[in-house]
């Protein structure tokens, strides 16, 4: 036995030990792959380079995530991905109150449209040569409060807006007699 592998491991049969290092590895990966976006936002306020800040914060949060996902998922078993899922996202999936799904649908709509406004005024104007950073971060928060607004509106904001893009042929055919 050779640290927690046995001879059975060479014949292709799996021991607890590696059972519950995949498993253990899968959660981490799992973990990771859930606040790598976090730290690929907190990346872009180090001072370094903006091409390699730019690198780094795309692949924190659009490459590297799905990756150690879908491996954490194999390794860890659809069970515990199921878990964590439910863990991560319960108050996303909790029923909401008027009052919390107006603010959230307001939310999400003024900083779509503030972030369109202010995007046009630095573009015609050009501000953005005196101003540095300015527009940097008003659109980081823009964006941070377009998803707290998604996220305030619960489900059925999303079952909403996914009905707007969903084509239904006979929904859409003209009656005629």
């Amino acid at each position: 036995m050779i640290r927690g592998f046995t001879l059975s491991a060479c014949k292709g049969k799996i021991t607890n030990t590696q059972a519950h290092v995949k498993y253990k590895l899968g959660i981490c990966m799992v973990v990771l792959s859930l606040t790598l976006p976090i730290i690929g936002i907190l990346l872009t306020f180090v001072p370094m380079p903006s091409t390699l800040k730019i690198f780094v914060s795309l692949v924190c949060i659009i490459g590297l995530p799905d990756i150690l996902f879908c491996l954490g998922a194999v390794l860890a078993g659809k069970e515990v991905v199921t878990k964590i899922k439910a863990k991560v996202f319960h108050y996303y999936n909790k029923p909401v109150g008027k009052a919390r799904y107006y603010f959230g649908c307001t939310l999400f709509a003024s900083s779509i449209l503030a972030n369109f406004a202010l995007q046009s005024l630095f573009m015609i104007f050009d501000i953005i040569i005196t101003q540095g950073p300015l527009l940097y971060y008003a659109t980081i928060t823009l964006n941070i409060m377009m998803i707290l607004g998604f996220i305030l509106s619960g489900h059925l904001f999303w079952d909403r807006l996914k009905r707007a893009f969903y084509y239904d042929r006979e929904k859409m055919q003209p009656c005629i007699k």
